[in-house]
């Protein structure tokens, strides 16, 4: 069969000669020009006869129609005012019943006027969907959209908002406290060991906030964790974890925090574990560490450089410490709970 369309009585296109008529139906591709005008054209197909058959021939009609309507587009991912991180994401929807989507572009940009911070972030279509990754966003509120166009070239856009966090949460270790010596050096903060130590630091995110079991407190030896527990929230910005176990020597006390969004903070801060009552470090207990006890009350040594002179761990130094000090100098066992 053949086929060929009229534009009155001008072929429009090149006519197809080859189509293959299988139990009375015959399909074909037939290419127009992509510049024809909007009209009504003649089809028609004439079928050559054969053996059997005599040659006949039929007429149809052709509407081509303008598509002036963009295709419909959603953005799912980011949701409006949801915080991110750095890089996200942004995911959708898109779809056009006439002349079929040709592209969707991603754009970001700063709220308030901030200008575009990435532009032309082409998005891979798959189906009635789309995503695209838009990386080295700052911290702050931006715009988003999805701008799609159809084939026929007509655009329509989706537009979402975000808060971008970019940033990790802020971190200080608390308890044990980091001293300085008059050389600006820092003073690893006491443990004891043999006894609980409570570890207590300050994290903060003023953004996305902070994780459900997002603070995770660690003390490492030569690199290698020796304890490490989940900080629990203390209601005031500090997060606190129990760590048991310990044996005298150096240790790096690790602190990690993780955001809403995944950002990360990882500080370490020197340690120092000692046994209760070793004031001075010597790996002794004995009258040498009464008498240190008695320099930080009168305050002849300021108690961080005094190894565990907070021997209840209340967070002070005074004279119930240096009773407990006796105490374990005639032979208390040395429990308390720091």
């Amino acid at each position: 069969m053949t086929f060929q369309v009229l534009d009155g009585a001008t072929p429009i296109g090149s006519a197809v000669t080859s189509a293959t008529l299988t139990n009375g139906t015959a399909t074909v591709n037939y290419t127009l020009p992509a510049n024809i005008a909007v009209k009504n054209y003649t089809i028609v197909a004439s079928y050559s006869g054969g053996s059997k058959f005599l040659s006949s021939s039929g007429t149809g009609t052709l509407t081509i129609s303008a598509d002036t309507t963009g295709p419909v587009v959603n953005i799912i991912s980011p949701s409006s005012g949801q915080f991110t991180a750095g890089t996200v994401t942004v995911t959708g929807t898109v779809s056009d019943n006439q002349a079929g989507v040709a592209s969707v572009i991603v754009q970001v940009q700063k709220s308030n006027g901030g200008g575009i911070e990435v532009s032309s972030v082409p998005a891979t279509i798959n189906g009635n969907t789309f995503t695209a990754q838009v990386s080295n966003l700052s911290d702050g509120p931006h715009d988003v959209k999805a701008i799609a166009t159809d084939r026929a070239g007509n655009p329509a856009q989706a537009e979402s908002n975000m808060i971008v966090d970019a940033t990790g949460p802020n971190t200080t270790l608390i308890n044990p406290t980091i001293g300085l010596t008059s050389e600006g050096e820092p003073i690893p903060g006491v443990l004891l060991a043999g006894v609980p130590n409570r570890v207590t630091a300050r994290v903060t995110d003023s953004a996305s906030g902070i994780a459900p079991t997002g603070v995770l407190i660690k003390l490492e030896r030569e690199g290698a964790p020796i304890a490490q527990v989940v900080g629990t929230s203390n209601g005031d910005g500090t997060f606190s974890g129990m760590v048991s176990g310990l044996t005298a020597g150096p240790v790096n006390i690790v602190v990690i925090a993780r955001d809403n969004v995944g950002n990360l903070r990882v500080t370490s801060s020197p340690g120092r574990v000692v046994s209760p009552g070793d004031l001075n470090g010597d790996t002794e207990i004995n009258n040498n560490d009464l008498i240190v006890m008695v320099q930080v009350l009168l305050g002849i040594i300021p108690p961080e450089l005094a190894a565990g002179s907070d021997l209840n761990g209340d967070g002070r130094v005074d004279i119930f410490d240096l009773i407990r000090l006796i105490q374990i100098l005639q032979g208390a066992s040395p429990t308390a709970t720091r």
